[in-house]
Parts: structure tokens; sequence; C-alpha cells
């Protein structure tokens, strides 16, 4: 319960810092990352399991990577922007659907099958670029080149935990 306490800290500190950050989504994103924490944190069948010491790092180990990135912490030359960028999006997406995928466990009871919830995140993926769209003022529905790759990169990073969740069902089998 203590590491809980240390990772609520840890969260005022990133939302306090994402205010003063160039990307002005940051702090929502932030706050949600932190929500979706302490929802799953509130249910004793997530606690219970083994990998939400893992899943609690990896929720706050994304924030942090992109508060170093989008706030320049992290040194890099300029084709280095696109490889933190595309980094950015696959960990998100891969923690997301993470989340996503403990959130439903908790509040179903029930899995969501792989493929459902790569549908279920790229749908919340591309309402996510609308609402980017939509808070710089940029017409709804004119997505750039930037915001495809980005939704490809979400597929992907979506994909990968697809994946990685099939090997390790499939290892479970095999005990």
């Amino acid at each position: 319960m203590k590491q809980l306490s240390y990772y609520r800290l840890l969260f005022v500190a990133l939302l306090g810092v994402a205010f003063y950050s160039p990307l002005n989504t940051l702090p929502f994103y932030i706050a949600v990352f932190w929500l979706a924490f302490e929802l799953l944190n509130a249910q004793k069948l997530y606690t219970g399991q083994s990998y939400s010491r893992f899943s609690n790092l990896a929720l706050l180990s994304l924030p942090i990577f992109v508060l170093l990135v989008r706030n320049h912490w992290v040194p890099y030359y300029l084709e280095g922007i696109a490889g933190y960028n595309i980094m950015e999006h696959a960990l998100f997406a891969f923690t997301f659907c993470l989340y996503l995928d403990c959130l439903l466990l908790c509040w179903q009871k029930i899995r969501v099958s792989g493929i459902g919830m790569l549908l279920l995140f790229n749908g919340i993926g591309i309402v996510n670029e609308l609402f980017q769209n939509a808070v710089s003022g940029e017409p709804l529905t004119a997505f750039s080149a930037e915001d495809w790759k980005d939704i490809g990169v979400n597929g992907v990073g979506s994909i990968l935990f697809y994946l990685i969740k099939q090997i390790m069902k499939s290892m479970k089998n095999i005990d």
C-alpha cells in the first residue's frame, strides 16, 4: 500500500509539471492515466493479480517518458524527434490496451477478445486524434499526415499488445 502512496505523489508531481509543458493536452492525459490508476487499484480483482505491480509501473512510466520527451529534457537530434514520437505512440497504445483490458476485467468480470480490444482501442485512438484537432483549432475531420502516422503507430502498438497477450495465454496453457 505504501508503494501506491508514492505513485500517487508522483502523479501529483507529473500533473504539476504537465501544466508547464508545451503540449497543452498533456495535463488531461495525465489526469486520465491517474484516474485509471485509481480505478484499477480500488478493485480487489485487480490488486489480487500478479501483474498489477507491473501494470501500475507501466501506467506511471508512460507519462514520465512523455514529459521527458515533450519538454525536451532528453537530448536528441532532429531525426530523433520522429523516433521518440513513434515510440511514444506505440508505448501509449500498449499501455492503454493493458489498462483497458484490466478495467474491463474488473467491471465486467470477463475478458474482451483480443480483436475486440484492438477495435475498441483504435476507435478510441481515432476519437483522440479528433480531440487533439479540436483543441488545436484544426478541422475535425481533416487528418494530417502526422495524424495518420499516429493512428498507424497506435495500431501497431495495440497489435503488439494483442500478440503479447496471445503468447502469454498460450504459455499458461502449456503449464
